[in-house]
């Protein structure tokens, strides 16, 4: 028995939270209340431990333990609620005080994105995981507590104490608890509570234990109590066997095609009654000592625990505070049979059945145990399991000994003290979003240059998430009745064993993100993803849609037998709407990068995954949430997998629908979106008393974002919301709760704050931030102009530019003019509406496109080929399609046609096609299309401004060309060894230029040796593009010397080696001689105007082309 303790609030006890803690605690001293001189915990003695995802607090009782371990990090003085500044006064580490910058607001998107990263990077653990307290259940902790007490695990005083803390801070105004935190007390929640810090050492009339004592009384005691509850007052001796519904383990019995064995019931719900059949078969009840008599004689109201005798009564007796709904007919009806069934089995006859079903009951709980390394699914798993095996095999076995130190791997030290999450961390799941976030952000930073700090740091997550991964099936997979999960991710460590959809989509997702990092390792190698992706094809129920642990088993019907009394729709495995959308947009992104792997099943399941989308969508518009608050959570998933199957507000009703649905619940006043987690039980929008929340803003803008909604006011307001929110450190604040899990009770997710607040910020930027990454960088709106062209277009001042002469006026919006006739001179595939565009291409776009990649390339490669090349048609189409929308469209719309990225498409699933078929594998001239398509699809990701796919097309086009150089098999004199000589010329141009704007990247083509003997290829040039072509390489060597030697920019010349000194002398001859020759080849042109017409033309692009020379420092 635990041994009684007093613990008092002070004044002081509620200061020291800290000023950086604002959310909602309830004063200690109410009512003049004046407790006794007790002191809680130190929160600066308070450590947090990680190791493979699993994470533990621990107090450092002594002093002299206090001196053997650093201070704490930023991110124990973070969830502790301590005053930040006290970190920054004696953080070891310079880092934390460069990203944590001093108090002052900003409202840029990208500096907002560069702060919250920053923060959230600070919170990182040590094993390379992130984590965070996940709780809101208030009857998670107590299970825990009534199996130490059962068991005689010792609590130490540090842990007892702050637990205590918890529920005097979480108690509602009238001294109850409710199932959820903040929800209204219920007899559930109250009564489970008040017998645990009975057990936890509190004295009855202690002021919290006595007015939640007389709020209990008030609502008849606990004779009232849920099927939850009342199973656990069964085990601690508090409650009478005959007055729960019975149990019976008799139905593991049954075939599994019988709808009501538990192994069609959904995977939570089977696995705890597992535990609840075996220690109910066998009337288990915890030792009566003194405390659990007391306990007894303050729990009941109308009848003392003594003097009940018809217990049977009481088992269809529920308090009405603690019905989530009225009980039906057919519920009623399972009670009753369930009763008869157990007076029938209470004959010797039917005993060998009741043997069998505890001994199968026992195997499954014992195999959970094994496959999940003893620390088994969740805290109220690990809660039951313990005592069954405590019951069936000793406190001295195995089993004991093994599940006894992962007591602790749930208990997190909020702000308000000691809880139990809902599973034994979040680990993966927040790593995974985490990482993504993070990459966002990067990859939108003002120099696009990863800081070493954060790629430490995803590599970090990145080796935590492969060590994550479960790579094996669990033990005796059929009569467990699991699902199979190798390739799979859980949702916190690899120990938790049980895979589930969307943490294994996020997690793919985030090892995406990752490869698409500058020097960041590719710590998973490919076919470790094609496992993952095989898991997540093998969760699809029904081809339509995806649910959470594993295919949908049972009929929807057996909600009827549902007698949990608290739950609503927790009987069975269902499809949702956020692991659909996860998973749908997983799959999208895994396709687009690896196109060739089971590509016929990932379209399947994306088409599949959008009928049962659409198939589901409430008639107001949005999609219900089952793990997220509530319909803002749910229809951000939705629309998401909707856009991976191309439905956009412009093409499709219901998209357009969702979106007005979300337009209506924006609030007028600041611009943000505020859901209550009532919306779940109303089943319709509910707007939070408390108004705009951030992760509720954040999930509307992304849903918009998603949906190409044409509102951008809206979007801003939203995006103004979430800036002018953030603190001057970066962080946002805490707010209501984000979560749901087994509806309706809350959960929360401190993280989801900066998860999908960066990612809305992030897609922001990236869809309207072209001035917003050019105010950032300094930079011309557009880098290769003079000026910004579509500023200029459209009347308005150039934000890429500093300060412009006022007396400049903007230039003249160009209007197009209207196409009417559609001739063209060759017959080719498509529409009418594909000759239209192309005839635009002919006689507006490749005039316009030119840019560094010259008439010549447009003219003789990109049309020519068009001619009888379906991708390369495809391709000029949609980037044709792009470019009319770009110089017609209104100020106001800068979205992508839908148009555009149906014609995008086409072209991407024809090239690889074309690739597919093999054509030209034997003659080696397939390359040519390939080449030209990943040019074009450069061009069109670079207008609408998504630069890491554009990167993404590069890269592949050079690998492409590097590949087809090795090959060989072109003779120099033919048409296409031509064309890949113009094509290597131009990629290697696009290459260098990616290189200068990302300091990171290296040129990927490399045109020449570290040292030559000839500084040139051309002893005079001919044309301007052999001037260009020889700038391009030597711009190429040069960007390379730079970078090897880049160690030595700071030295003197004469300390460098003579290695350096002759390579950094040939660079600059070389440049000498190209201008030298760039000067004949001017005065050539001007010496014979009547061959060279063209020669103003050919002047102008000689001094263009001299004025991206690269100087060498």
């Amino acid at each position: 028995m635990a041994p009684s303790f007093t613990i008092t609030v002070t004044s002081e006890d509620v200061s020291s939270v800290g000023t950086a803690f604002r959310s909602k605690i309830k004063s200690l001293e109410k009512d003049n209340e004046h407790y006794e001189e007790k002191e809680w915990t130190d929160l600066h003695r308070w450590r947090l431990h990680a190791e493979n995802g699993r994470h533990t607090w621990k107090y450092l009782e002594s002093d002299q333990d206090l001196l053997n371990h650093p201070e704490q990090t930023f991110r124990e003085t973070y969830w502790l609620g301590l005053e930040y500044e006290e970190v920054l006064e004696h953080q070891k580490q310079e880092e934390l005080s460069s990203n944590l910058p001093q108090p002052e607001q900003h409202q840029q998107t990208i500096e907002a994105l560069k702060k919250g990263s920053n923060f959230l990077r600070q919170l990182q653990m040590e094993d390379g995981s992130w984590g965070s307290n996940c709780d809101g259940p208030m009857f998670i902790t107590s299970g825990i507590v009534f199996a130490c007490y059962i068991v005689g695990i010792p609590l130490p005083r540090p842990v007892r104490q702050e637990m205590c803390r918890y529920l005097v801070n979480t108690c509602n105004d009238d001294g109850g608890w409710g199932i959820y935190l903040s929800g209204p007390s219920t007899v559930f929640g109250t009564g489970i509570n008040y017998v645990m810090l009975r057990l936890l050492g509190l004295g009855p009339e202690h002021p919290t234990c006595k007015k939640a004592r007389d709020l209990l009384t008030s609502m008849g005691g606990v004779a009232g109590i849920p099927t939850w509850g009342r199973f656990w007052l069964c085990v601690m001796n508090l409650y009478d066997w005959d007055g729960i519904v019975p149990l019976p383990s008799e139905i593991l019995l049954t075939p599994t095609s019988f709808q009501l064995n538990p192994a069609n019931w959904w995977m939570p719900i089977r696995n705890i009654y597992m535990g609840m059949c075996y220690l109910y078969g066998h009337r288990f009840q915890a030792r009566e000592d003194d405390l659990i008599r007391a306990i007894r004689g303050e729990i009941y109201a109308q009848k003392p625990y003594s003097e009940i005798t018809n217990w049977s009564a009481l088992r269809s007796y529920i308090n009405a505070t603690d019905l989530v709904k009225p009980k039906s007919l057919a519920q009623s009806a399972v009670v009753s049979a369930l009763g008869l069934w157990e007076w029938c089995g209470s004959h010797s006859a039917l005993n060998w059945l009741r043997t069998r079903g505890l001994k199968e009951a026992l195997f499954q709980v014992e195999a959970d145990v094994h496959s999940t390394e003893y620390c088994s699914y969740s805290p109220a798993y690990w809660s039951l399991d313990i005592i069954v095996l405590f019951f069936a095999h000793g406190p001295d076995s195995h089993w004991v000994q093994c599940m006894t130190p992962h007591f602790a791997d749930g208990l997190w030290m909020c702000r308000e003290g000691l809880a139990a999450s809902g599973t034994d961390g979040n680990a993966v799941w927040e790593t995974s979003l985490s990482m993504q976030a993070i990459c966002s952000s990067m990859q939108l930073s003002s120099d696009n240059v990863p800081a070493s700090a954060d790629l430490e740091a995803l590599n970090a997550a990145l080796e935590f998430l492969a060590d994550s991964q479960l790579l094996h099936d669990p033990i005796e997979i059929h009569r467990t009745n699991r699902h199979p999960t190798k390739g799979g991710w859980p949702y916190s460590t690899h120990s938790q064993g049980y895979i589930v959809s969307d943490c294994t989509a996020e997690t793919i997702l985030a090892i995406l993100h990752g490869r698409r990092v500058p020097s960041l390792s590719q710590r998973i190698p490919i076919e470790r993803l094609e496992l993952a992706v095989d898991s997540l094809i093998g969760l699809e129920s029904g081809k339509s849609g995806f649910g959470a642990y594993e295919q949908v088993r049972g009929w929807e019907l057996l909600e009827y037998c549902n007698i949990t009394d608290t739950y609503e729709d927790c009987m069975v495995e269902r499809r949702y709407a956020e692991t659909t959308g996860s998973v749908m947009t997983a799959l999208t992104e895994f396709n687009a990068e690896y196109p060739k792997y089971r590509e016929d099943d990932i379209r399947r399941c994306i088409d599949g995954g959008a009928a049962y989308l659409l198939r589901t969508q409430y008639h107001h518009g949005g999609w219900i949430g089952t793990w997220g608050v509530c319909f803002t959570f749910a229809t951000m998933w939705a629309l998401e997998g909707l856009a991976c199957a191309g439905y956009t507000e412009q093409n499709s009703p219901a998209v357009a629908r969702a979106c007005a649905f979300l337009l209506r619940h924006q609030n007028p006043d600041d611009g943000g979106w505020g859901e209550a987690l009532e919306s779940y039980k109303a089943k319709d929008y509910i707007a939070e008393p408390e108004g705009s929340q951030v992760p509720n803003t954040a999930y509307a803008i992304i849903s918009l974002l998603a949906a190409q909604c044409t509102n951008r006011a809206a979007i801003e307001r939203g995006v103004s919301y979430l800036t002018k929110t953030q603190q001057p450190n970066g962080e946002w604040l805490p707010g209501t709760l984000e979560g749901i899990y087994t509806p309706p009770c809350g959960y929360r997710y401190p993280l989801y704050k900066f998860h999908f607040t960066l990612k809305a910020l992030a897609g922001y930027a990236r869809r309207y931030g072209n001035n917003l990454l050019s105010r950032a960088r300094h930079i011309k709106c557009d880098e290769t102009k003079p000026h910004c062209r579509r500023c200029l277009e459209k009347g308005r001042a150039c934000d890429g530019y500093s300060a412009v002469d006022g007396n400049q006026q903007a230039a003249t919006a160009i209007i197009a003019s209207p196409i009417t006739a559609y001739a063209i001179p060759f017959r080719i595939p498509g529409s009418r509406q594909d000759r239209q565009l192309l005839h635009y291409f002919c006689v507006r776009g490749a005039a316009d496109l030119p840019d560094h990649l010259s008439s010549e390339f447009w003219t003789r490669l990109v049309l020519q080929h068009s001619h009888d090349n379906v991708p390369v048609c495809q391709a000029v189409v949609a980037l044709s399609c792009a470019h009319q929308c770009y110089t017609t469209a209104h100020d106001s719309d800068d979205s992508v046609p839908a148009d555009a990225i149906v014609h995008y498409s086409r072209a991407m699933r024809s090239l690889r096609k074309y690739m597919s078929a093999g054509i030209g594998n034997q003659e080696g001239v397939s390359g040519i299309i390939p080449l030209i398509c990943s040019v074009l699809f450069f061009c069109f990701e670079t207008t609408q401004g998504n630069t890491e796919a554009a990167l993404r097309h590069l890269n592949s086009g050079i690998a492409i060309l590097a590949r087809q150089r090795e090959v060989g098999r072109l003779i120099s004199e033919s048409r296409d060894y031509e064309c890949l000589e113009l094509l290597e010329q131009r990629l290697a141009r696009l290459d260098l230029q990616a290189s200068m704007f990302d300091d990171a990247r290296l040129p990927l083509t490399q045109l020449s040796p570290a040292v030559e003997s000839k500084t040139s290829a051309f002893d005079t040039f001919k044309t301007i593009n052999d001037a260009q072509a020889e700038l391009t390489r030597l711009q190429n060597r040069m960007l390379r010397f730079l970078i090897s030697n880049n160690a030595f920019k700071f030295w003197s010349e004469q300390d460098l080696s003579e290695r350096v000194k002759q390579e950094k002398q040939a660079i600059e001859t070389a440049y000498t001689e190209w201008n030298e020759k760039l000067d004949q080849f001017v005065r050539g042109q001007s010496s014979a105007p009547d061959e060279h017409s063209d020669y103003h033309s050919s002047s102008e692009s000689a001094e263009r082309i001299r004025g991206e020379e690269i100087p060498l420092g």
